[in-house]
């Protein structure tokens, strides 16, 4: 539920967030439409995640294990490169990069995490367990839109991002 619920994070602020905050600051909505159209583009690649997955695998941690934790890295790496490169409203093409960065560290998340899910829960479980995963991964975009609507407003992206960092670290 906890790795779901960390999914969230990049549509959240991808989705919802930051599409909004660019819109407040006078971005055109072509540029908005691009934006949200490329960060969310990664969510389009789960099945080559999933062969991927399935070829290369770091034995000691597991088929999975190996692959969420490359996830959470990749994660911080890119909110930590957009709190030091602060972007602006100006800089969508930036955004557009880290934020398809995010995304594809959440697809390779998604896979890893269901994949896993197969692996241990029993077969009359799975049903009741995807279902508080996917709704973690909602209540992790509604937590992450309210923050990051707030951050943006007030502190910025750099803000932001190290407030994001902090929550898939302390997680």
């Amino acid at each position: 539920i906890v790795l779901y619920f960390l999914q969230g994070l990049p549509l959240g602020l991808s989705l919802i967030a930051l599409p909004a905050w660019l819109a407040e600051a006078g971005a055109p909505p072509l540029e908005v439409g691009a934006f949200v159209g490329i960060a969310f583009l990664p969510w389009s690649t789960k099945l080559f995640n999933g062969l991927i997955m399935d070829r290369y695998a770091f034995q000691p941690m597991g088929r999975r294990r190996g692959w969420i934790l490359l996830a959470h890295v990749f994660m911080i790496a890119a909110l930590i490169v957009m709190a030091i490169t602060s972007p602006g409203a100006e800089d969508i093409a930036l955004l557009s990069a880290l934020c398809f960065t995010l995304n594809l560290c959440g697809t390779f998340n998604d896979v890893a995490v269901d994949g896993m899910a197969v692996d241990i829960v029993p077969e009359h479980e799975r049903t009741a367990i995807n279902s508080m995963m996917f709704a973690s991964q909602v209540a992790g975009m509604a937590v992450c839109s309210f923050i990051a609507g707030q951050t943006l407003a007030s502190g910025g992206v750099a803000t932001t991002a190290l407030i994001l960092t902090a929550v898939i670290v302390c997680a």
